[in-house]
């Protein structure tokens, strides 16, 4: 069968002409294998790579000589991987890459059915991974040429790898070969496409219920209960085949049963295996539910972190089932930090009910993600700061572009302000005077003579000790008494009307150091500052408790509470560190709010940063770092041996930009930089002037305010695209998260100028190719 030419982009979102052109010049050949030579396992230079998951078993794999498209081809199967994420098996080629040289690999390559195949060219070093070049092909059953290109910047041996992302399938390589590349040929450069592709289409899997069950004929083929097998004693379940309590649509002959027993926590998981939410992937997941006929019984299906202490969900649907059928449906953005397990579950939050499943579609999502989330300009609240050290005598209003403070970790809260039930004291510094004259008069003073769009955000909350509840412990407790809340809230709203008219309900309220209350009592909480509020001033605007990114089904409890009904916004926190296009977050909240039917509202990340140091994050000896080992990404990990390292100047000046851009094209409304001073590593101030990430973050705010983004796509899975308009002036800014590129932008951009983060500007040549790298750069046209 003839090849069909098929160059490095072969997951290139549909419409992204954004293939790299073969090379002029001829490359230095270094290895060709066509594996027509008798082999048992793997060719001669090849060998598999196996790694435990978290059972400690080894994957199982299969390797032979097979059909070629012209004589033999290498086989590789990975039969099986352990329970749970994490295990892996890859196919590699080793070779003695040198530092700062260029390499390509050219194969055929085809599957025994249309599957997805990693294909890398990896740093293989005791201490980290890094990859030089990575694609992840979609591969039929037809021959296929691929091409992979790139820079291998460490001294250490690396190696060409063979990443099947699924198991069960044979994939099949062939016409191998390895080459060095000139200067020249290895800048071929990458072709910018003038725009993307807006359709979206879906491919889907359906996940049947029939076939053999296991476990004792309990479980459904591909579902598993939890990790223990104590909770085989808790549940009862099997293969439903009565009439009606299966194959809703007519089809097939039973239908997964649930019921747990009181006390049970048990839960079903779909194998990892079969559906793992990869990092960057979005998916629709749809199945159809009841319970016994004249029952009720509530349950949840979702996707969910499966690490020890954080059990989150990314994305959940909580319904309450009848005996009647119907249909359960929800989105999600599969937005994991590295390296965190995650898996779809079925949970009963009924003892003592029958659950019923069946009808399941699992359903890709493929189009253009990063589609701009609305037409109009970026908001000026856009950019905010926090700062704690105002009272200094030397602070000033910093340069930055900033039009928000939010006042957190200010000395402000409730507990401080009424120490004593109706004990205000606004000439107290410890007390009323820092929220009065340190902060809310410097910054009312700051408005009026140096910036009129300035905004303050005030975080209600943090109940003081003679408002809490009996027998509670600390601010978290939310107020016994809605009178005492009442008084506090309105007591504010009415000296600070005008002033400050935006309030966070609470702060961080999924995270018990800050709330140990329940949605319920929160609701009633949002009901009466919104009266409070509005009727002080009606400009005021009431944001949603605010939520960490791991606090989506606590968001969900309280909007299905009644909270959507007393809010002007949703509110989150999230900490991006290096990596801020890792969004679905954004995504998965916007999803959530869709259903509860309040998708009209604004969403304001009203705290946020690089702080990989806060919550856990990696961090070395406090400062921010970045992980090099596989597993979780945190602060334990860079507690081993070579597990981390420290960010770098690029990575600092260029992450709190691009995450701008990133929020920005979602439609974010505001965001508010964790901090602004010289307490913490990621600070946009040093020693007055802007620190590495200042810069980012003021380059950022100057090429971003009052524009709008008129086009934002991903071409090559790692080169970003912004078009924007301010008044008559269009221009772009791209940046790569791969290895530094050089690019060709379309003739019908006009290309003039080029000008880095740091103010630097240079003339595009004719040819209109330029070199981009993680800093993110502005063509004008």
């Amino acid at each position: 069968m003839a090849l069909t030419t098929l160059l490095a982009a072969l997951a290139a979102p549909a419409g992204a002409a954004a293939l790299r052109p073969p090379a002029v010049s001829s490359p230095q050949l270094l290895i060709t294998e066509d594996f027509d030579e008798p082999f048992t396992t793997t060719a001669p230079g090849f060998g598999v790579n196996r790694w435990p998951g978290p059972d400690g078993r080894l994957p199982s794999y299969e390797a032979s000589s097979g059909p070629g498209a012209s004589g033999g081809a290498q086989r590789f199967r990975i039969v099986s991987r352990s329970t749970g994420a994490g295990a892996g098996a890859h196919l590699y080629r080793a070779w003695p890459f040198e530092r700062g040289t260029a390499y390509r690999v050219t194969l055929a390559i085809r599957a025994s059915r249309a599957t997805r195949v990693q294909l890398l060219l990896r740093r293989d070093g005791e201490r980290a991974f890094d990859v030089a070049a990575a694609t992840t092909a979609q591969v039929s059953t037809d021959w296929a040429q691929v091409t992979l290109q790139g820079t291998y910047s460490w001294a250490d041996p690396g190696s060409f790898r063979v990443a099947p992302l699924e198991d069960d399938v044979d994939v099949f390589i062939d016409r191998f070969a390895l080459s060095s590349v000139t200067d020249a040929d290895a800048r071929s450069p990458l072709h910018i496409p003038p725009s993307m592709d807006p359709r979206i289409e879906t491919s889907d899997t359906a996940v049947d219920f029939e076939g053999s069950y296991h476990t004792g004929q309990r479980l459904a083929p591909g579902w598993n209960l939890n990790d223990a097998a104590s909770d085989l004693a808790d549940v009862e379940a099997g293969a439903a085949t009565a009439p009606g309590y299966h194959d809703p649509d007519g089809e097939g002959a039973a239908a997964q049963r649930l019921l747990i027993k009181p006390g049970s926590r048990a839960a079903l998981y779909y194998d990892p295996r079969r559906f793992g939410c990869p990092r960057g992937h979005t998916y629709r997941i749809s199945a159809q539910m009841r319970t016994d006929a004249g029952q009720r019984a509530d349950a949840r299906l979702g996707v969910r972190r499966d690490i020890r202490n954080a059990f989150t969900y990314l994305a959940e649907q909580s319904v309450t089932l009848t005996g009647q059928w119907q249909k359960v449906q929800f989105q999600v953005a599969c937005a994991q930090a590295p390296g965190i397990p995650v898996s779809l579950r079925l949970t009963a939050l009924s003892a003592g009910r029958n659950i019923y499943l069946d009808d399941m579609v699992i359903s890709e999502i493929h189009g253009n993600p990063w589609a701009p989330a609305g037409d109009g300009a970026v908001s000026d609240n856009l950019f905010g700061i926090h700062t704690q050290k105002i009272d200094a005598a030397s602070w000033q209003w910093p340069p930055l572009g900033q039009h928000v403070v939010r006042l957190w970790d200010s000395g402000t809260q409730w507990f401080r302000l009424e120490p004593a039930q109706d004990g205000w004291d606004w000439s107290n510094g410890k007390v009323g005077k820092r929220l009065e004259v340190t902060y809310v008069k410097k910054l009312i003073d700051i408005r009026d003579r140096l910036d009129p769009k300035l905004k303050i955000i005030y975080v209600l909350g943090q109940t003081p000790a003679w408002a809490r509840p009996p027998g509670t412990t600390g601010p978290q407790s939310p107020p016994e008494s809605d009178d005492d809340w009442r008084d506090y809230v309105r007591t504010l709203a009415q000296r600070y009307a005008g002033k400050i008219t935006v309030w966070e309900l609470w702060n961080e309220f999924d995270y018990s150091l800050f709330y140990t209350g329940d949605a319920k009592r929160l609701t009633r909480l949002a009901e009466i500052a919104q009266q409070e509020l509005k009727a002080a001033y009606p400009g005021n605007i009431l944001l949603s408790p605010s939520i960490t990114v791991n606090g989506i089904d606590s968001l969900h409890r309280f909007l299905a509470a009644g909270g959507k009904d007393h809010i002007d916004g949703v509110a989150f926190h999230w900490y991006f560190a290096t990596d801020p296009e890792n969004a679905g977050v954004i995504d998965n909240i916007r999803n959530l709010m869709d259903r509860h039917g309040i998708g009209h509202l604004k969403v304001w990340n009203t705290e946020g940063g690089m702080q990989s140091c806060v919550g856990g994050g990696p961090c070395l000896n406090g400062t921010n770092a970045v992980c090099l080992k596989q597993g979780p990404c945190t602060v334990e990990l860079c507690r081993t041996p070579g597990g981390c390292r420290p960010i770098t100047d690029a990575e600092r000046r260029s992450a709190v930009a691009r995450a701008l851009f990133v929020m920005a094209g979602r439609g974010i409304e505001n965001f508010n930089f964790y901090m602004l001073e010289e307490a913490y590593d990621a600070r946009l101030m040093k020693d007055g002037k802007p620190s590495l990430e200042g810069e980012g973050y003021q380059a950022a705010a100057d090429w971003l305010s009052g524009a709008r983004i008129t086009a934002s796509y991903v071409i090559a899975e790692d080169v970003y695209v912004f078009r924007l308009a301010r008044g008559r002036q269009r221009y772009s800014v791209l940046w790569t998260t791969g290895p530094p590129e050089r690019v060709e932008l379309p003739p019908g951009w006009n290309p003039r100028t080029v000008t880095t983060l740091s103010g630097r500007k240079t003339a595009v040549a004719d040819d209109r190719q330029i070199d981009i790298g993680l800093e993110p750069v502005r063509i004008d046209s």
